[in-house]
């Protein structure tokens, strides 16, 4: 007679499901940072830690992990944060499992985390961040840099912050694509600045 685990490897993709890796939503977190060797971005970087060290669904093995355990994490998330912020959270995670069975051979169905993403907007936990409501003023814009080149004025050591915020008003450039730029990217004679790591969309 055959055994109980003899069973489970005859029936119908048996085989494969014993091949598949073991292991807890943390584990794949350690996987895909060590895979992309850190180079995914400072704030995905920093949120993926954040998940694997302080959140408790880093701990549930992935052949366990349920869509209502995405809605609670989300639940979590919002308390003290803007659902804006609690869809970040959730987008880097979900970009990891989405990927732990194809790339890491996790014992996990993808769908799970776009099944409790979607539970978690609806349920409003978890959404995109509010429209500016207004823009600042040139009186605002100006008030700001006359206080900044005062400041640089007095202590060369502080932050040029009169050049800085000057860049992404004519630039519309992304922070971490900003706070990226060194004065070698700047070409004064034609006026242009190499944007290095810049993300595209598409």
């Amino acid at each position: 007679m055959a055994t109980r685990r003899g069973k489970e490897l005859e029936a119908p993709g048996g085989l494969d499901a014993a091949r598949r890796k073991t292991g807890s939503v943390g584990n794949v977190i350690d996987d895909y940072l060590k895979s992309t060797g850190g180079d995914i971005g400072r704030t995905k970087a920093q949120v993926l830690r954040k998940i694997r060290e302080e959140v408790a669904i880093s701990d549930i093995p992935c052949d366990e992990l349920r869509p209502r355990d995405i809605t609670d994490f989300a639940r979590t998330l919002s308390k003290g944060r803007s659902p804006s912020t609690a869809q970040n959270y959730l987008s880097h995670l979900s970009a990891v499992l989405s990927i732990a069975r194809t790339a890491w051979d996790y014992d996990m169905n993808r769908d799970v985390a776009l099944d409790g993403i979607t539970a978690a907007r609806h349920l409003k936990l978890a959404g995109k961040s509010k429209s500016r409501t207004r823009r600042p003023s040139l009186d605002e814009i100006d008030r700001l840099l006359a206080h900044f080149i005062e400041t640089h004025t007095r202590d060369k050591r502080s932050l040029p912050m009169h050049i800085v915020m000057t860049d992404p008003l004519f630039s519309s450039r992304r922070q971490e694509e900003i706070t990226r730029l060194t004065w070698e990217d700047f070409h004064e004679a034609d006026m242009t600045q190499l944007v290095r790591d810049m993300k595209h969309r598409g």
